[in-house]
């Protein structure tokens, strides 16, 4: 036995009305965003093991406790901002707070340098970091601009609106 289609009927402009057969534009539409939401929704996996992240950490840490200054540049990347990009929190993702933490902890200056495109919650950072800078997403010419400012070959002027 045949199935019945019910095929949407299209009022033109003219005022006429027209059935349209859309359904494989629907479907492949349908399909279409199925494979865009598994794209964008399926996160790759950590790049580390949580042993290798500890032990990043740990050099981390070495190098800074070696070094006059440590210049720590953390924050999200750009694909954890904009549309169909929410989090359940504006904290620092992943293990971030706990290296500033930990290498803050070696009594060394520190430099924080922020990459985002949206609040992230510093509290903690902007009690206890004597220093930082908020670069957003700074775009290609973006690292030597903040090189300069690190370095004091720019001045950074703020102007009253």
């Amino acid at each position: 036995m045949r199935r019945r289609q019910f095929l949407p009927v299209l009022k033109l402009s003219s005022g006429q009305e027209r059935k349209s057969n859309l359904r494989p534009v629907f479907r492949s539409v349908a399909i279409c965003r199925r494979l865009f939401d598994l794209l964008l929704k399926e996160k790759p996996g950590p790049a580390w093991t949580e042993m290798q992240a500890g032990d990043e950490l740990k050099k981390a840490v070495d190098l800074a406790k070696n070094s006059d200054i440590a210049v720590i540049v953390l924050g999200e990347n750009q694909d954890m901002s904009g549309e169909y990009a929410s989090r359940s929190t504006i904290d620092l993702p992943g293990r971030q707070l706990e290296l500033l933490r930990a290498v803050t902890a070696t009594g060394k200056p520190v430099v924080l340098v922020l990459l985002n495109g949206r609040p992230l919650d510093i509290t903690w950072a902007a009690q206890n970091v004597l220093s930082i800078l908020e670069a957003w997403y700074p775009g290609s010419e973006g690292g030597n601009a903040v090189a300069d400012l690190l370095f004091g070959d720019a001045v950074l002027r703020l102007s009253k609106m």
